[in-house]
């Protein structure tokens, strides 16, 4: 039985001069607030009537097999009917994790996302730095055709 202290912390809030959502993750996250922090991330999109999302995983660990799956189950099905009510594509920056765990998780989910089903409503960006991600967020998009 484990009985290391596990840090759980996630914060989620508009970015008003980014006109994003940023959500910020650190340590890990059980399912139960790994949902928590990505329903208010689409929450906010949807009352904010913006298409761009940053998270801050630079602090994350490892994703759990359980969060991944609900990621791509639940998740980018939510973000697709998102990009529709708002009528463009979700842009989502992500600034990597420290974590060697993390980063093996994010490669393949990174590959899952470049697949063709997802490229007319979510274009995610793996990024090095904040500095990056905002960068690549406040580009200027082409309309997916």
């Amino acid at each position: 039985k484990n009985t290391f202290p596990l840090i759980i912390m996630f914060e989620v809030f508009f970015d008003a001069p980014l006109q994003a959502v940023i959500i910020k993750l650190e340590g890990f996250l059980t399912p139960e607030n790994y949902k928590i922090a990505w329903n208010k991330v689409i929450a906010l999109l949807l009352e904010k009537k913006c298409h761009l999302i940053l998270a801050d995983a630079s602090q994350h660990s490892v994703i759990s097999k359980e969060n991944q799956a609900w990621f791509k189950e639940t998740l980018l099905p939510q973000i697709s009917q998102t990009s529709a009510t708002l009528g463009k594509p979700i842009r989502f920056a992500r600034i990597a994790s420290n974590d060697v765990f993390n980063q093996a998780i994010m490669e393949k989910l990174s590959a899952f996302f470049s697949d063709t089903t997802t490229e007319a409503f979510f274009d995610f960006k793996p990024c090095k730095s904040l500095q990056e991600a905002k960068s690549w967020l406040m580009q200027q998009t082409t309309p997916v055709k």
